[in-house]
């Protein structure tokens, strides 16, 4: 019950962020590529914008039905295929529970959520064979992540902000390393601002699974500073407002907008840390 409360202040909290970002955001249209799109839905951060388009990439056709409600999706193109590094067919490993299916064999014992049921042969492109344009990008893919990553650095490296998961735990074959993740991302300007998830092995001691990683584009906030303001959505959307150094690339905003900025920032600092207390 508790948790129920703190997760609804919080929504609040996030939903007031939003709101007062508005003013802020006029003519400012944002591109988000959602690349393991399984049970996509509009994107909160949607409420601080007049216009947001995104692009879902999801090879699974089990996940069929999470694309069939307009209304939840906004405005919102699908791509059933999978992407990596090469473009060809790949076999996709498909589990139990569809959203732990992926192109590394799973790996994990005594979690039937990872039990493969079969393999099917997808067609797999390379991300920036598709021309698209990303201010955001997050990046869901079971493993996988530096083959998508390594077949789509142009088209990354434009987002001013990338979020992506990586397992802690041994879950695939040949799985991506988080130093493997840094290296390949810090190449195109991102720095690793931290977690915005951490979710734990419900059957374990409280061991955690996986994570959800925030990167920022720092190179891109400094030659294109009016970004800040698609920046300052996601992360009151996700709760890493408060993780930021701001100083540096408030330097060209006006009076009316720092002052905003800085009520914006202080409401993430009373938000309940719900962090800690996801499961996987």
């Amino acid at each position: 019950m508790m948790m129920f409360i703190l997760r609804l202040i919080s929504s609040a909290i996030t939903l007031c962020q939003l709101v007062l970002l508005r003013p802020l955001t006029h003519g400012i249209e944002v591109r988000y590529i959602d690349i393991g799109a399984s049970s996509f839905e509009k994107p909160k951060f949607s409420l601080a914008f007049s216009k947001v388009k995104s692009a879902g990439f999801e090879p699974d056709d089990r996940s069929k039905e999470d694309f069939t409600t307009p209304s939840k999706l906004g405005d919102f193109d699908l791509f059933p295929v999978g992407l990596a590094d090469v473009d060809e067919e790949l076999s996709l490993y498909l589990t139990k529970k569809s959203h732990c299916s992926s192109l590394l064999k799973p790996i994990k014992d005594g979690d039937s959520r990872y039990d493969i049921v079969g393999t099917v042969p997808v067609t797999c492109r390379r991300l920036d064979g598709f021309n698209l344009v990303a201010d955001l990008v997050k990046i869901d893919v079971q493993g996988a992540e530096q083959k998508v990553i390594s077949g789509g650095l142009e088209t990354i490296k434009q987002a001013v902000v990338l979020e992506c998961e990586l397992f802690v735990s041994e879950a695939y074959e040949g799985q991506t390393r988080l130093d493997t993740l840094v290296r390949l991302l810090e190449s195109v300007g991102f720095s690793l601002i931290g977690p915005s998830a951490v979710y734990r092995d419900p059957a374990n001691i409280g061991k955690v699974e996986f994570v959800d990683l925030v990167f920022v584009n720092e190179r891109l906030l400094v030659a294109q500073p009016d970004r800040i303001f698609i920046l300052l959505a996601h992360a009151s959307e996700r709760n890493y407002l408060k993780k930021l150094n701001l100083v540096p690339n408030l330097a060209g905003c006006t009076l009316f907008q720092r002052g905003l900025i800085k009520v914006i920032r202080t409401l993430d600092f009373v938000k309940p840390n719900l962090l800690l207390g996801l499961r996987a």
